[in-house]
């Protein structure tokens, strides 16, 4: 084996040994087949997703149709409430898929997910979709993630219980802004159509 073909396989070792498969839902891939979703890095699951850190999300999938672009639409599920969440890129094609989608090829579909530091400590779901050109779903995985508490052990003692209470209550003033603009969006959508 030359040099070059042995850090071919060291980088795939690399690799596999980074990306852990995810335990997911599908939830109502209509224009594909989900083969295989993992997120890097997350060891154990539910995934523990660090703020101020950024995760990688893969998922390998099949096209059922033919389809020229392809878009990522996002959600954190609290308490049975979607929450639009943004990711930096969501033009599929300009995440590791080749366009145009062809019928039964397969995709590896990449992308970054961000983690804000304002976001609160939570245990939530995410929805994540990947939509045709005629907003069906290429894939739609659902899968649990957890935000702990970003604390180090010298941080516990030093913030004060009402420090650490104005902090959550921030946090959650953020969800609730994201989802009254959610609804805005919603009903100004049924009004104009």
């Amino acid at each position: 084996m030359d040099f070059r073909s042995g850090l071919i396989v060291l980088f795939c070792l690399m690799g596999l040994t980074w990306a852990q498969p995810v335990k997911y839902i599908d939830c109502g891939s209509t224009s594909g087949k989900v083969i295989g979703v993992d997120i890097n890095p997350c060891p154990n699951q539910p995934c523990q997703l660090h703020k101020g850190n950024s995760y990688t999300v893969n998922v390998t999938f099949t096209s059922n149709v033919d389809s020229d672009k392809s878009t990522a639409v996002v959600h954190g599920i609290v308490g049975g409430i979607p929450i639009p969440f943004s990711i930096p890129v969501p033009d599929g094609c300009r995440s590791g898929i080749q366009c145009p989608i062809k019928t039964g090829n397969t995709y590896n579909y990449q992308a970054s997910l961000p983690v804000k530091t304002e976001y609160p400590s939570i245990k939530c779901v995410v929805e994540w979709e990947l939509r045709d050109n005629g907003n069906e779903d290429l894939f739609c995985i659902k899968f649990p993630v957890q935000i702990p508490l970003k604390q180090s052990i010298s941080k516990r003692f030093s913030v004060s219980r009402t420090e650490r209470v104005q902090k959550g209550v921030n946090g959650l003033v953020v969800l609730a802004i994201q989802l009254l603009i959610h609804l805005i969006k919603s009903i100004a959508h049924h009004l104009f159509k």
